[in-house]
């Protein structure tokens, strides 16, 4: 829940950030090397991306949120591997907060102590720890595609156990499975996406990305209490969704164009 509402916050705050004055031909030069558009999207002018005038940077808050998000989106769906990256961050964000909300409410509802269940949290976030010590080495001898499809693997496969057993031990060990490929897949799509977006266009791509991804997000623990209260359902279906939700980002990355994204000393021959 934390975290799908500090995306909210990262994404109204990237939205508002002021476009720097950059190099119209750097934009150009990078929807020029762009050739493959969605048959129903058309490459946008150099005009669409332009620097917002003063006007438009004077209006008020929500209308210049909205102004760039809008923005944002006319310059996303021109790109391929960045619509893919929010498909999956969106699936991806989804499993995660169903798997850790789930299991905080379940085991909070059959009376484990608050101190095991903040526990729970503690391991996650040192398994998380471990990952990025990890992270920097993996993104630079793993083509970024295959990182990515191999975490999501890592990542499915450890909530799997979970639709058959509701064990603290074994919920415990889930979680610290799941946090450990996490920093390595941050690392690589993020560096690259970003890397890859024009200095007029980062603050916009990110308000698109990172709003997108936390609003679903955000509607996932309602969801989540809704499955756990019915009697038929509970933390079985939860995990379920978890398991579902990784799955699917796990094809979007192998079906898509993210699977070709390569290493890092690579990424400037490929476009997004």
């Amino acid at each position: 829940m934390v975290s799908a509402v500090l995306y909210g916050i990262a994404g109204i705050t990237a939205g508002q950030l002021p476009s720097s004055q950059v190099d119209h031909e750097t934009a150009r030069n990078d929807l020029a090397g762009n050739t493959e558009f969605p048959s129903s999207v058309a490459p946008i002018a150099d005009e669409a991306i332009a620097t917002p005038t003063q006007h438009e940077m004077t209006h008020s808050p929500n209308v210049s949120f909205l102004m760039h998000l809008v923005e944002g989106w006319r310059w996303a769906l021109t790109k391929r591997v960045f619509l893919s990256a929010i498909i999956l961050g969106a699936m991806v964000n989804i499993a995660c907060v169903a798997s850790i909300t789930g299991a905080q409410i379940m085991l909070a509802a059959r009376g484990t102590s608050a101190v095991m269940i903040g526990l729970l949290g503690t391991a996650m976030g040192v398994s998380t720890l471990v990952g990025s010590l990890l992270a920097n080495k993996l993104v630079d001898i793993i083509p970024t595609g295959m990182l990515i499809a191999g975490a999501l693997v890592l990542f499915a496969v450890s909530q799997v156990p979970l639709l058959f057993t509701q064990s603290y031990a074994a919920i415990l060990i889930c979680q610290i499975l799941a946090g450990l490929p996490f920093p390595a897949l941050n690392a690589g799509l993020l560096g690259f996406l970003y890397g890859k977006t024009p200095d007029n266009m980062q603050g916009r791509a990110s308000a698109v990305f990172e709003t997108t991804v936390g609003i679903l997000g955000a509607a996932c623990p309602a969801m989540v209490g809704w499955l756990l209260q019915q009697p038929d359902l509970g933390f079985t279906a939860v995990m379920a969704v978890a398991v579902v939700c990784s799955v699917a980002g796990l094809a979007v990355s192998l079906a898509g164009p993210l699977r070709s994204i390569p290493n890092p000393d690579q990424w400037s021959e490929v476009f997004l």
